[in-house]
């Protein structure tokens, strides 16, 4: 006799799972970013205090390896935020705002590899094209970012004055 109700042999809600199990990565992986890019940071700024007479390359060598670090994290904080949240968990930002952070990863990545790119060019005479190729994605990563948050901390506020 033919039920109308749910059975045991009704498939499982994948992709429900599967959200509830990224959306619980939002502030993890957010967090990670973090602590990565607070580190490298450090590292970064002691590796400059601590400038040795010689051993160029090797200064040199490690001082880009740490800002790559710091990208890197910049980068992850800014993914991780761009993950929707989980049930119950979370910030609940909004696609718009989510689209923010994922166009910040983006930027910080390319604020490493472009300098790279127009290294040649720069050997030409012309170093400003580094310069400007360092500084705009980096700046867009950053306001990127900022304006995310901060977009979200007005709405919050403006609900929460709304109650």
């Amino acid at each position: 006799m033919p039920s109308s109700g749910a059975s045991d042999t009704d498939p499982p809600d994948v992709a429900g799972t599967a959200r509830r199990v990224l959306g619980s990565l939002q502030l993890p992986v957010a967090g990670a970013g973090v602590l990565v890019c607070f580190l490298a940071a450090s590292t970064f700024g002691s590796l400059l205090a601590e400038t040795p007479p010689g051993d160029g390359f090797l200064h040199g060598g490690a001082l880009l390896l740490s800002y790559v670090l710091t990208v890197g994290g910049f980068a992850l904080f800014a993914l991780g935020l761009a993950i929707p949240p989980g049930s119950g968990f979370g910030v609940r930002f909004r696609r718009p705002q989510r689209g923010l952070f994922l166009v910040s990863a983006v930027a910080a990545v390319a604020s490493v590899v472009l300098p790279l790119a127009a290294f040649p060019t720069a050997l030409g005479g012309d170093a400003t094209i580094v310069l400007v190729a360092w500084g705009v994605p980096t700046a867009v990563a950053v306001l990127g970012v900022a304006t995310g948050l901060l977009w979200r901390a007005v709405e919050r506020f403006r609900d929460r004055d709304e109650d």
